[in-house]
C-alpha cells in the first residue's frame, strides 16, 4: 500500500510548459471544525466563486490540457454546489478527488461521489483521544460514520495523518487505525508554521519529525506497506527509510488556487499571484511562474549544494523554507541534515 503517484513533469522543464497539469483549489475556507494547526484559515474571509465561474474556469482548464483536480478546504462538502461541480469536472473528462473531514459525510452525498469515481481524501491524527484533543469533543463518532459510509459505498479512500506537536508520538497508532478503517493509502505530512499554527504553535519541529518518521517507518516494515510522505523531500536522504516514500512538489505541474480565484504560490504560504478568472488559466500560469518568489523557489540553496539529493530535493520544502528565513533559496529548516549542520 502506498499513495498512488499522479504523473508529473519535472520543474527544470516548467519554463517550456506552457499549462497546469493539475489543479488544487480550495473552494472554501469554512469549516465546521477548528484544527489548531489549519493553516486554510487565512481563506475564511474570502468571497467564493459560484458554481458558474468554478466550471468556466474547469472548462478553460480542461481545454488546456489539465488532467485532474483536488477539491479542498476549510470542509468543501460545507458547499451546497459541491456535487455539481464535481458532475461538471467528470464531464469536463477531469479525474477529481476531494479532501475532507468526513463529519458531513452521508449515504446521499457518497452515493453521488461514488456513482462520479470520486476519490476521497481525509485527516486522521490518531485514536479517539488523540482525534478529539485535536477536532473537538464529539467529532469521532461523526468522522467514523463518514468513513464507514464512504467504504461502505465503494469510494477509494486516502488517509492523511497530520503530524503536529499534538500526535508526534501517536503516528504509528495512527497507522494502524488508518488500515482497520479499510484505507487504501496513507501519507503523512508535518504540519507548517502558518495560519492557525502560528497561534497555537503546534507545528512540527525537526526532532519531534524524525521521532514520528522511524515510529512511521518500524510499523511500516511491520506491516509490510508503504507510507507517502509529502512535504518533506529530505526523507529520500534518510538511509533507513525504506518504506517512506518522498515525493517533491516542484516536480508537478500544479496549480493552487483560493477560494475567490486567486493563484497562489503555495497554499500554504497565502502568497497570491493572479486570479484565474481575472487573467484565465494560461495567463494566470504565466504569472505564477514568472513571479520572482517561484523562481527563487527553484534554485538549489547554497547550504544544500554538497548533499547527495540535491538535484532531486532541491532544498526540501521552500514554503518552510521562506517562513524560516523570509527569504528564497533557502533549506527546508525541518531537514536534520540542515538541523544538524546548524546545531
Amino acid at each position: 500500500m502506498a499513495l498512488v503517484m499522479r504523473p508529473a513533469v519535472l520543474r527544470d522543464e516548467v519554463q517550456a510548459m506552457t499549462r497546469p497539469e493539475s489543479l488544487i483549489w480550495i473552494i472554501t475556507g469554512r469549516c465546521n471544525l477548528r484544527c489548531p494547526y489549519c493553516y486554510a484559515e487565512q481563506y475564511m474571509n474570502d468571497e467564493e466563486l459560484g458554481a458558474r465561474e468554478m466550471i468556466g474556469v474547469l472548462e478553460e482548464a480542461a481545454d488546456t490540457g489539465a488532467r485532474y483536480v483536488q477539491f479542498t478546504g476549510g470542509e468543501p462538502l460545507l458547499r451546497r454546489d459541491i456535487i455539481d461541480v464535481l458532475e461538471a469536472t467528470v464531464e469536463l473528462g477531469l479525474d477529481a478527488s476531494i479532501f475532507t473531514n468526513m463529519t458531513l459525510m452521508n449515504n446521499r452525498i457518497a452515493a453521488r461521489l461514488a456513482r462520479l469515481g470520486i476519490d476521497v481524501y481525509t485527516s486522521l491524527d490518531g485514536p479517539r483521544d488523540v482525534y478529539e484533543l485535536v477536532k473537538g469533543k464529539g467529532s469521532w463518532e461523526r468522522f467514523l460514520s463518514g468513513v464507514k459510509t464512504a467504504k461502505t459505498m465503494g469510494l477509494w479512500l486516502h488517509v492523511n495523518i497530520p503530524v503536529s506537536k499534538l500526535n508526534f508520538n501517536r503516528v504509528s497508532d495512527a497507522i494502524r487505525l488508518a488500515i482497520d478503517l479499510g484505507a487504501d493509502s496513507i501519507s503523512l505530512i508535518p504540519t507548517m508554521p502558518s495560519g492557525r499554527a502560528l497561534r497555537t504553535k503546534s507545528f512540527i519541529g525537526h526532532d519531534l519529525f524524525l521521532r514520528a518518521l522511524r515510529d512511521a517507518e518500524q510499523v511500516a516494515e511491520e506491516l509490510g506497506i508503504g507510507i507517502a510522505v509529502w512535504c518533506a523531500p529530505f526523507v529520500r536522504a534518510l538511509s533507513w527509510t525504506k518504506h517512506l516514500i518522498a515525493s517533491n512538489c516542484r516536480d508537478w505541474l500544479v496549480m493552487d488556487i483560493a477560494p475567490n480565484g486567486d493563484v497562489l504560490l503555495c497554499d500554504v504560504t497565502g502568497i497570491r499571484v493572479a486570479n484565474v478568472v481575472r487573467d484565465g488559466v494560461l495567463e494566470a500560469w504565466r504569472k505564477l511562474l514568472e513571479r520572482p518568489l517561484m523562481k527563487a523557489a527553484m534554485k538549489i540553496p547554497e547550504e544544500c549544494k554538497d548533499c547527495a539529493i540535491r538535484a532531486w530535493c532541491r532544498g526540501g520544502c521552500y514554503t518552510r523554507a521562506l517562513a524560516k528565513y523570509g527569504r528564497l533559496p533557502a533549506p527546508d529548516p525541518l531537514c536534520p541534515l540542515i538541523a544538524k549542520r546548524n546545531s
